[in-house]
């Protein structure tokens, strides 16, 4: 007895394919208000997208021209951001949160969480998502 499965085409779609990012400009502009996460400076913060994967959370890596959605984004001065060959564009995205010992993917997840609570964001970035006893 044969047996043969119909396959839906969306089913199978390999986890690299590239998919519609999720817009969430009220988050976009809340990151932008907040300290920078790296340095601390105010005011002049950058919604610095996280495109890296994360199995923890079944993050998948963006590339090329691919941004994340707008939840995997953490506050970055322009010179942390993309200034310069020590900043996360400069030096590569995984090698400057490694050497800042920063779980960028823990620190994302909680300022989503945070959205318009500002005091709490603060919090969030001066602990570098570490929690507090």
């Amino acid at each position: 007895m044969s047996h043969s499965i119909e396959r839906h085409p969306e089913a199978f779609k390999g986890p690299l394919q590239r998919r519609p990012r999720d817009e969430v400009p009220n988050h976009l502009k809340f990151i932008r208000v907040l300290p920078c996460l790296v340095c601390g400076l105010e005011n002049r913060s950058e919604a610095a997208h996280i495109k890296m994967s994360d199995r923890r959370v079944a993050k998948r890596e963006t590339g090329g021209q691919e941004k994340s959605s707008d939840c995997w984004t953490v506050p970055l001065c322009s010179s942390c951001h993309r200034e310069g060959p020590t900043s996360q564009h400069g030096m590569g995205e995984r090698d400057f949160w490694e050497l800042l010992r920063i779980d960028v993917i823990l620190v994302a997840l909680a300022l989503w969480q945070a959205t318009n609570d500002y005091d709490r964001a603060c919090q969030i970035i001066r602990t570098n998502g570490k929690l507090e006893s």
